[in-house]
C-alpha cells in the first residue's frame, strides 16, 4: 500500500517509515528541507518538502498528488484528511 507520512523526519516519523517499508509498503514522506528529504531517500522512502505545511493548504495539495492510499497526519492537524478519492475526518 502506498503511504502518506507527514512529518516523516521527526522523532516518530523515521521508525514508523523503517518499519512501513520492512512491511513491504510503498512511502512518500514529508519534510520541510533537502537535507531531510534526502535521508529519507536514503532509507528507502520517496520525499516531499512542503515548507510550513501543516500551516497551510500546502499538506492537502502534497498529499493529493502523493497517490497514497493511507495517511498518518501530523498530531496537531485538525482538517480533514484527503485520501485516495476520499476525504477521511480525522478521527484520532
Amino acid at each position: 500500500m502506498r503511504v502518506f507520512v507527514a512529518g516523516a523526519s521527526g522523532a516518530i516519523g523515521k521508525p514508523l517509515i523503517a518499519e512501513l517499508l520492512r512491511q513491504g509498503h510503498s512511502v512518500v514522506g514529508m519534510t520541510t528541507n533537502e537535507a531531510r528529504a534526502k535521508e529519507l531517500e536514503e532509507q528507502g522512502a520517496e520525499a516531499v518538502i512542503a515548507d510550513k505545511a501543516y500551516d497551510s493548504d500546502d499538506y492537502v495539495a502534497t498529499i493529493e498528488v502523493s497517490g497514497a492510499a493511507a495517511v498518518i497526519p501530523p498530531t496537531p492537524w485538525t482538517r480533514p484528511v484527503p485520501c485516495g478519492s476520499k476525504t477521511v475526518p480525522r478521527t484520532f
